[in-house]
């Protein structure tokens, strides 16, 4: 297990899953479960006495950020460590951006009361004085049942494992993000690793790209509506070609969902469409 040198190397990150296929793999393993990939900020909570810190992937400090969920979090009498996602009461990830992206204390008071968040909690690193990352994640699930068994908090919440399939089968029906697969006999590791998956479900569409901007990896290309789509290699020398000589170039992109003024989030670059 890796040593981290700063706060934003704790977290364990996934591998990725690209084809259902590959997916279908683990439906039968009984060895592996899944949980609902939640659209949020992915947070660490630290309790030691009465001190409780929050920080992000990035190793910020977002503390005050979240007072309602730190407030939940005071009640549990033991010390801990555990790892989870912070999202809106209805897994809005525009309403949670606007909590997470706020710096004005005086914004964040009034954001509280219009856009509720909730600590979902998925992994416990440490309880008490005892360190538990080297155990099963099984393991490491009663533990965190045991530290949550009092919480009436609603902005605590354990979040649910399950089958595969079914979790599969319901993000499609809800148009979730996507799952997690995670083997419930490995260790929680200080880097990406293969005990956890992600499968996220995206969709595809053609989109009028209009200008670019070069950059080191190719060339960053967007729309009038605002979507920016990275396109590296001889590839962007085709599309920017295209938009030097006709002006526009319609590519397929993937991405994840729409947001409310019609934006694509996490676009990826597929191809040129010729013609």
């Amino acid at each position: 297990m890796s040593n981290p040198k700063e706060p934003k190397d704790i977290f364990m990150l996934c591998e990725s899953i690209a084809t259902e296929q590959e997916l279908s793999k683990y439906f039968n393993n009984l060895n592996y479960k899944g949980n609902f990939k939640f659209d949020g900020e992915r947070v660490m909570a630290c309790k030691k006495g009465e001190d409780i810190i929050l920080f992000n992937r990035r190793g910020n400090i977002i503390t005050y950020k979240f007072s309602e969920v730190v407030k939940a979090l005071s009640l549990i009498k033991s010390d801990f460590m555990i790892d989870g996602e912070v999202i809106s009461f209805d897994n809005d990830f525009t309403k949670l951006q606007s909590r997470a992206l706020t710096k004005d204390k005086v914004k964040i008071a009034e954001l509280e009361k219009t856009i509720p968040v909730k600590f979902m909690i998925f992994d416990i690193l440490s309880i008490g004085e005892k360190i538990i990352m080297k155990e099963p994640l099984k393991q490491r699930l009663c533990y965190l049942q045991e530290l949550l068994a009092e919480n009436k908090d609603n902005h605590l919440e354990m979040c649910a494992y399950g089958d595969i399939k079914s979790l599969l089968s319901l993000a499609i029906e809800k148009e979730g993000e996507g799952i997690i697969v995670k083997d419930m006999n490995g260790s929680y590791e200080n880097k990406r690793s293969k005990n956890w998956y992600k499968y996220k479900l995206f969709k595809e569409m053609t989109i009028t790209i209009t200008g670019f901007s070069d950059n080191p990896k190719g060339i960053r290309a967007t729309d009038d509506l605002g979507n920016a789509v990275q396109i590296a290699g001889f590839q962007s020398n085709e599309v920017k070609q295209k938009l030097e000589q006709e002006g526009c170039a319609t590519i397929s992109v993937q991405y994840l969902a729409k947001t409310k003024d019609n934006r694509l989030r996490f676009p990826s670059f597929r191809g040129l469409i010729n013609g």
